[in-house]
């Protein structure tokens, strides 16, 4: 790795600020944008809700889950 590059600096950093976050975004092409996102949220339900909208999601696109407790 670069030892200059604007990863490198980021990495030694402990907090950030939103302006920092976002230039970053930018220098690595906004690729958060290339793709479209449902977020599902909630206290009950979010397991069988992202079931079920994968379930007819995928006969048309390519669909991929991220469960995190």
């Amino acid at each position: 790795m670069i030892a200059n590059s604007p990863l490198e600096e980021l990495r030694r950093k402990e907090h950030f600020s939103t302006r920092e976050i976002r230039q970053a975004l930018r220098d690595y092409g906004n690729t958060q944008e290339s793709y479209e996102v449902i977020l599902v949220a909630g206290t009950n339900g979010k397991g069988s809700t992202t079931a079920f909208l994968s379930s007819i999601l995928s006969h048309r696109y390519r669909v991929g889950s991220y469960y995190s407790p």
